[in-house]
């Protein structure tokens, strides 16, 4: 009775556990979602600060990275044009 009864209760147990970690793994995974798109909303609400664009509120995660991209992209594009053009100005200068 005693050997049957022991591989059971070891089973259910191992389930249990199995089960308590699934989630417990799901929340974890819950909460890093959660804090990705927080942080992608930020960043979104700078950017169009930055613009000074104003009542462009979309809950959609993937336009907000579609704009802070674009916004990065110019951003460096417009740097990269200063940095060539204080170079070229330097270089003519000496």
């Amino acid at each position: 009775m005693l050997d049957t009864v022991i591989p059971v209760a070891f089973k259910d147990t191992a389930k249990e556990s199995v089960w308590t970690h699934i989630k417990n793994t799901a929340a974890k995974k819950t909460l890093l979602l959660g804090r990705i798109k927080m942080a992608t909303h930020n960043l979104f609400q700078l950017v169009n600060r930055q613009l000074k664009q104003s009542g462009v509120a979309t809950d959609n995660t993937v336009e907000q990275l579609s704009k802070i991209q674009m916004f990065i992209m110019d951003l460096t594009q417009i740097t990269t044009e200063i940095k060539k053009a204080d170079g070229a100005g330097a270089a003519s200068s000496q």
